[in-house]
Protein backbone atom coordinates (compact mmCIF):
# COMPACT_ATOMS: atom_id res chain seq x y z
CA UNK A 1 0.00 0.00 0.00
CA UNK A 2 1.43 3.38 -1.05
CA UNK A 3 0.99 6.75 0.56
CA UNK A 4 1.01 9.99 -1.40
CA UNK A 5 3.52 12.73 -0.58
CA UNK A 6 4.51 16.18 -1.81
CA UNK A 7 8.20 17.13 -1.80
CA UNK A 8 8.93 20.87 -2.02
CA UNK A 9 12.02 23.05 -2.15
CA UNK A 10 10.62 26.22 -0.59
CA UNK A 11 13.42 28.78 -0.64
CA UNK A 12 17.10 29.47 -0.19
CA UNK A 13 19.07 32.26 1.48
CA UNK A 14 22.05 34.21 0.21
CA UNK A 15 24.05 35.76 3.03
CA UNK A 16 26.93 37.10 0.94
CA UNK A 17 26.90 37.27 -2.86
CA UNK A 18 30.04 36.20 -4.67
CA UNK A 19 29.74 39.00 -7.19
CA UNK A 20 30.10 42.62 -6.16
CA UNK A 21 26.36 43.11 -6.13
CA UNK A 22 24.24 40.29 -7.62
CA UNK A 23 24.62 36.58 -8.39
CA UNK A 24 22.89 34.93 -11.34
CA UNK A 25 21.47 31.74 -9.82
CA UNK A 26 19.90 28.56 -11.14
CA UNK A 27 18.29 25.86 -8.97
CA UNK A 28 17.60 22.20 -9.62
CA UNK A 29 15.57 19.81 -7.47
CA UNK A 30 15.74 16.05 -8.14
CA UNK A 31 13.55 13.24 -6.80
CA UNK A 32 14.02 9.50 -7.13
CA UNK A 33 11.56 7.00 -5.66
CA UNK A 34 13.21 3.61 -5.92
CA UNK A 35 11.15 0.50 -5.32
CA UNK A 36 12.37 -2.48 -3.31
CA UNK A 37 12.90 -4.20 -6.69
CA UNK A 38 15.38 -1.47 -7.61
CA UNK A 39 13.30 0.33 -10.23
CA UNK A 40 12.73 4.05 -10.38
CA UNK A 41 13.44 7.01 -12.64
CA UNK A 42 14.81 10.31 -11.32
CA UNK A 43 12.81 13.46 -12.07
CA UNK A 44 14.44 16.89 -12.07
CA UNK A 45 12.88 20.34 -11.94
CA UNK A 46 14.97 23.43 -12.71
CA UNK A 47 14.40 27.14 -12.25
CA UNK A 48 16.23 30.26 -13.34
CA UNK A 49 16.23 32.52 -10.29
CA UNK A 50 17.69 35.61 -11.93
CA UNK A 51 20.15 38.18 -10.62
CA UNK A 52 19.92 38.14 -6.84
CA UNK A 53 21.47 40.08 -3.99
CA UNK A 54 21.50 39.00 -0.34
CA UNK A 55 18.22 37.71 1.08
CA UNK A 56 15.80 34.78 1.09
CA UNK A 57 14.29 33.82 -2.25
CA UNK A 58 11.26 31.62 -2.94
CA UNK A 59 11.93 28.64 -5.19
CA UNK A 60 8.65 26.72 -4.82
CA UNK A 61 9.63 23.68 -6.88
CA UNK A 62 7.38 20.72 -5.99
CA UNK A 63 6.79 17.10 -6.82
CA UNK A 64 3.12 16.56 -5.95
CA UNK A 65 1.13 13.40 -5.24
CA UNK A 66 4.15 11.09 -5.31
CA UNK A 67 3.30 7.51 -4.38
CA UNK A 68 5.73 6.01 -1.88
CA UNK A 69 5.39 2.47 -0.57
CA UNK A 70 6.78 1.52 2.86
CA UNK A 71 9.62 -0.43 1.20
CA UNK A 72 10.59 2.33 -1.25
CA UNK A 73 13.69 4.49 -0.95
CA UNK A 74 13.28 8.25 -1.53
CA UNK A 75 16.27 10.30 -2.63
CA UNK A 76 16.16 14.11 -2.92
CA UNK A 77 18.89 16.51 -3.90
CA UNK A 78 19.14 20.11 -4.90
CA UNK A 79 21.83 22.19 -6.54
CA UNK A 80 22.17 25.96 -6.56
CA UNK A 81 24.64 27.33 -9.09
CA UNK A 82 25.80 30.91 -9.49
CA UNK A 83 26.65 31.36 -13.17
CA UNK A 84 25.50 34.10 -15.46
CA UNK A 85 27.95 33.75 -18.31
CA UNK A 86 27.04 30.37 -19.86
CA UNK A 87 24.31 29.32 -22.26
CA UNK A 88 21.14 28.77 -20.16
CA UNK A 89 20.33 25.50 -21.97
CA UNK A 90 23.80 24.19 -21.10
CA UNK A 91 23.34 25.17 -17.45
CA UNK A 92 19.93 23.48 -17.20
CA UNK A 93 21.18 20.36 -18.99
CA UNK A 94 24.19 20.08 -16.66
CA UNK A 95 22.01 20.54 -13.57
CA UNK A 96 19.56 17.86 -14.80
CA UNK A 97 22.37 15.40 -15.62
CA UNK A 98 24.13 16.02 -12.32
CA UNK A 99 20.97 15.76 -10.20
CA UNK A 100 20.04 12.49 -11.95
CA UNK A 101 23.51 10.99 -11.47
CA UNK A 102 23.61 11.97 -7.79
CA UNK A 103 20.11 10.63 -7.10
CA UNK A 104 20.80 7.35 -8.91
CA UNK A 105 24.10 6.82 -7.09
CA UNK A 106 22.65 7.74 -3.70
CA UNK A 107 19.61 5.54 -4.39
CA UNK A 108 21.86 2.58 -5.10
CA UNK A 109 23.77 3.10 -1.86
CA UNK A 110 20.70 3.88 0.26
CA UNK A 111 18.80 0.92 -1.15
CA UNK A 112 21.27 -1.47 0.45
CA UNK A 113 20.84 -2.51 4.02
CA UNK A 114 23.62 -1.09 6.21
CA UNK A 115 25.03 0.81 3.23
CA UNK A 116 27.37 2.74 5.52
CA UNK A 117 29.37 -0.45 6.16
CA UNK A 118 30.04 -1.33 2.51
CA UNK A 119 33.78 -1.72 1.89
CA UNK A 120 34.99 0.78 -0.69
CA UNK A 121 31.99 3.07 -0.35
CA UNK A 122 34.23 5.98 0.63
CA UNK A 123 36.22 5.51 -2.57
CA UNK A 124 33.02 5.41 -4.61
CA UNK A 125 31.70 8.56 -2.96
CA UNK A 126 35.06 10.25 -3.60
CA UNK A 127 34.78 9.35 -7.28
CA UNK A 128 31.28 10.80 -7.37
CA UNK A 129 32.52 14.01 -5.76
CA UNK A 130 35.27 14.23 -8.39
CA UNK A 131 32.77 13.64 -11.16
CA UNK A 132 30.47 16.34 -9.73
CA UNK A 133 33.32 18.82 -9.49
CA UNK A 134 34.31 18.18 -13.10
CA UNK A 135 30.73 18.33 -14.36
CA UNK A 136 29.88 21.60 -12.66
CA UNK A 137 33.30 23.28 -12.96
CA UNK A 138 32.56 24.57 -16.45
CA UNK A 139 29.54 26.41 -15.06
CA UNK A 140 31.58 28.13 -12.39
CA UNK A 141 34.41 29.65 -14.41
CA UNK A 142 35.09 33.31 -13.68
CA UNK A 143 34.53 35.94 -16.32
CA UNK A 144 36.38 39.13 -17.09
CA UNK A 145 33.53 41.14 -15.57
CA UNK A 146 33.60 39.38 -12.22
CA UNK A 147 37.17 39.11 -10.97
CA UNK A 148 36.58 40.53 -7.51
CA UNK A 149 35.83 37.24 -5.76
CA UNK A 150 36.19 33.58 -6.64
CA UNK A 151 33.03 31.72 -7.57
CA UNK A 152 31.61 29.39 -4.96
CA UNK A 153 31.07 25.72 -5.36
CA UNK A 154 27.46 24.58 -5.78
CA UNK A 155 25.41 23.93 -2.69
CA UNK A 156 24.48 20.27 -2.55
CA UNK A 157 22.51 18.23 -0.10
CA UNK A 158 21.47 14.70 -0.87
CA UNK A 159 18.97 13.19 1.53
Amino acid sequence: MSNSFTFTLDNFKITDTRSRHEDTDYVSFTLLVKSAAGTGTPQTLTKYMGDLNNGTFPVNLSFSKIAVAPTDTVVLNYLIVNTGHKDPTQIVSTLEDTGTKLATTAGTAAGRRHWFAIPGLGTALGAIAGWLAGKVASLLMRTATDRSRPNRTPCLITI
